[in-house]
């Protein structure tokens, strides 16, 4: 699935267990930005609400209850699979350097079961800049295949990938 906010997210089953995915930022595309500026300054960006309306459908879709759906994500993937937790009260949230969006300071009864578990590399800086909720497991920083870091700034690049997370 992808919509004209660059929303993007793929639905996997195994027997009678769903995940949704979300992708992470492409920073080639202005339409993320976007979104992850109206994060930071507290809003909810309308890439939230076409991840609220692709789970709406493929969950009337296929008949999905929502005790038998996980969302996981990457960077803003992270924050749409919390939106659609908090929005729907899913089974469970994986999020692996996600940002966690403000809307989780605000009482929600679908986010109180606290079953969000964010992966993170101690190094990363956008996953600590959001809120906290659920757990935090702290994973090794490792660069594949014998790359540099990046200099400067960009090394928090670097630290942010997913592909450079450890086992």
């Amino acid at each position: 699935y992808k919509d004209r906010t660059n929303c993007k997210a793929i639905l996997f089953r195994k027997d009678d267990e769903y995940i949704v995915s979300f992708f992470g930022t492409d920073f080639k595309n202005l339409k993320d930005l976007g979104t992850n500026v109206s994060m930071v300054a507290g809003n909810n960006p309308k890439q939230f609400k076409s991840a609220e309306k692709f789970v709406k459908k493929v969950m009337e879709k296929y008949s999905i209850p929502k005790e038998k759906l996980t969302a996981i994500g990457n960077s803003e993937g992270g924050a749409e699979a919390i939106y659609i937790k908090a929005t729907f009260g899913i089974k469970d949230v994986y999020t692996f350097n996600g940002y966690v969006p403000k809307l989780v300071q605000y009482s929600n009864p679908n986010l109180e079961d606290n079953k969000i578990y964010n992966f993170r590399t101690s190094e990363d800086i956008v996953s600590k800049a959001g809120y906290s909720i659920g757990e935090d497991f702290i994973v090794d920083f490792q660069l594949k295949d014998g790359k540099k870091l990046k200099p400067g700034i960009l090394k928090y690049i670097d630290y942010h990938r997913i592909d450079n997370m450890g086992d």
